[in-house]
């Protein structure tokens, strides 16, 4: 009993002080230390019920209607701006502050609010299924025509008769740019088709006497030849089917079987769904951006941000835009995850930069959903040779990318060109990219022919699945690449001398590169690997071993001189062993199992 300690009332008063106190000033140090998380605010936007003259906070019903004002309220860091699920706002969105969210409420699963910029006009028939509506302000770069994103179709005149010229071909131009043309038509002296290069610095030269080459199939075989022509880029194109449109001179031009309606057709409006510039520390998710000139989201000069669960559909190819689904521009530390990118005429996920000063480095684009772009699925580049350091250390992981190169001539699912080192694309699915007509790998390293010294940084290649694309597999030049656990089948059609891994050189021979541990297989008249070398420079030396390759056919395999004339002569799997000294430690076995179902038909 004496060793009990006896207080008194005043003892436990004090004391109860005392913690209050502290409790008191803790409080107060973590609101200075997390001033953006105690006291964020949560704003509200509905289209239908709010109304601007409200606060925009605290409750739902403060909601305010539209997007104006956004621009002038001061936001903090961890503010939400949240839209109402299943409205419309045919608006674009400026991120307004550093550490905001941009999301969606309630938290359900009820539809997105939608982002939308397209507007409808009143179309008037000139008679043949054409019809017109004014349109001040440019080319709108693409025209929703029954819910399909559509391209506008542009005409070019030549001196000559072009009537030969078939459809499904391609005109390739490279003086000032390297531009393409996908003919859809062809008269006496002009065809018509779909190119993305309108604008001044980049369309087709005009009245300029140049080399243009005609790819074309010819017995199923892609044939090469020159035509020496005056060509002149026209605004206006032969409207021939369904959706095919042009702008001139202030006049849209449709085709339309039908009297287009509100419901049927659309036209892009506005360039940017949501632009965020110069900002840090963003979330942007669970909104669906449709319907934009140019770009969904835009992130420029952006770190350390997410955009997440975002739809982006239906975006053009407008002239002076990045023409890209989700775009990080210069920006850094940024991740890009389970997202779905559909219908963009170009390029569904790009990273991008020329500055050394706002490099895009360190970017993660994992688990997004990309299809049916016209150009690449995911791409990373910059513009020449002397930039290319300042696209760097970014992640391509875990994306599945269907239907890409829709449009283009050439491209990939994944596009690198002109970038630095530490980039990797790994674990990726991609499938059914390009056509017959139109060329596309399922991973592309490529290194355009600017000039300069080639200094192509290895690039990580790892655990992909590529399959049923149009042009190769994986297709490479540069040095050090690193290519393993990769699942290759059905790549390149037999329109090309293409395969499933294709080594080609640009300036320089592929050397230093890593190629093992992959399945690779084949079907019938398409071929497992494809090493191209020019014999006057350096003596590649790869390391290529430890591969399962399958085939339906024996000669598959060749290593084929760039700088001579001869077709590739595909060897069987001794010869290209013995003739390379590749593959001492591979296995190669024919396929004796029925071939996959034709789920789609390139």
């Amino acid at each position: 009993m004496n060793d009990i300690k006896r207080y008194s009332p005043l003892h436990f008063m004090r004391r109860g002080y005392r913690n209050m106190v502290c409790r008191v000033v803790l409080f107060c140090l973590v609101s200075l230390l997390l001033p953006g998380t105690l006291l964020a605010a949560t704003y509200y936007v509905d289209a239908s019920l709010g109304s601007n003259s409200n606060n925009g906070t605290p409750s739902e019903t403060d909601a305010w209607q539209t997007m104006a004002p956004i621009s002038t309220t001061s936001f903090g860091v961890g503010d939400q701006i949240l839209f109402k699920r299943g409205e419309v706002w045919h608006e674009s969105l400026t991120v307004p502050a550093d550490g905001v969210t941009i999301g969606a409420y309630p938290d359900t699963t009820d539809p997105l609010p939608i982002f939308d910029g397209t507007t409808t006009v009143s179309w008037v028939s000139q008679g043949g299924n054409i019809y017109t509506a004014p349109w001040v302000g440019g080319d709108p770069g693409m025209v929703i025509y029954k819910g399909a994103s559509k391209p506008s179709i542009a005409k070019l005149t030549f001196n000559s008769d072009v009537s030969g010229v078939p459809v499904g071909s391609v005109l390739i131009q490279k003086t000032g740019a390297y531009c393409s043309f996908w003919v859809t038509s062809a008269t006496t002296n002009t065809v018509s088709g779909i190119t993305f290069f309108r604008d001044p610095a980049k369309h087709w030269i005009a009245n300029v006497t140049d080399s243009i080459e005609l790819r074309q199939l010819v017995n199923g075989r892609e044939d090469k030849s020159r035509l020496t022509l005056t060509s002149s880029l026209q605004v206006d194109g032969s409207l021939e089917k369904d959706g095919d449109w042009y702008w001139d001179a202030d006049i849209l031009y449709l085709y339309s079987s039908t009297t287009p309606n509100d419901t049927d057709v659309q036209v892009s409006a506005l360039v940017t769904g949501i632009y965020a510039q110069g900002r840090q520390n963003l979330t942007i998710q669970d909104i669906a951006v449709q319907g934009f000139q140019g770009t969904g989201v835009h992130l420029d000069q952006t770190v350390d941000s997410t955009v997440q669960r975002v739809l982006v559909t239906n975006i053009g190819a407008q002239t002076t835009s990045h023409k890209t689904g989700i775009m990080l521009d210069h920006s850094s530390r940024n991740t890009i995850q389970n997202n779905t990118v559909d219908s963009v005429l170009r390029v569904g996920i790009g990273i991008y930069s020329v500055s050394a000063a706002n490099p895009s480095q360190g970017n993660t684009i994992s688990g997004n959903t990309i299809k049916n772009s016209g150009s690449s699925g995911i791409s990373l580049n910059t513009d020449d040779s002397t930039t290319s350091a300042t696209v760097t250390d970014n992640t391509i992981t875990g994306n599945t990318i269907l239907y890409s190169n829709r449009l283009a001539y050439d491209s990939a699912g994944v596009y690198a060109i002109f970038v630095g080192t530490g980039n990797s694309i790994t674990n990726n699915t991609i499938l059914y990219g390009g056509s017959k007509y139109l060329r596309s790998a399922g991973i592309m390293v490529d290194w355009g022919d600017d000039g300069k010294p080639p200094i192509v940084a290895p690039v990580s290649i790892t655990g992909n699945r590529l399959e049923n694309n149009s042009l190769g597999g994986i297709v490479v030049t540069g040095t050090g690449h690193t290519i393993t656990g990769n699942r290759l089948a059905y790549n390149g059609l037999a329109s090309w001398d293409s395969a499933q891994i294709v080594l080609f050189p640009v300036v320089e021979n592929v050397s230093g590169a890593t190629v093992k541990n992959n399945v690779v297989e084949a079907e019938t008249g398409k071929y497992l690997f494809l090493e191209t070398i020019v014999s006057a420079w350096s003596n590649p030396i790869n390391d290529i071993n430890v591969n399962t390759y399958r085939s339906r056919s024996a000669s598959t395999f060749c290593q084929n001189d760039w700088s001579g004339s001869a077709v590739c002569g595909w060897v069987n799997f001794s010869t290209w062993k013995s003739t390379t000294g590749h593959d001492s430690n591979s296995t190669f076995s024919f396929i004796t199992d029925p071939p996959p179902p034709d789920t789609k038909s390139i």
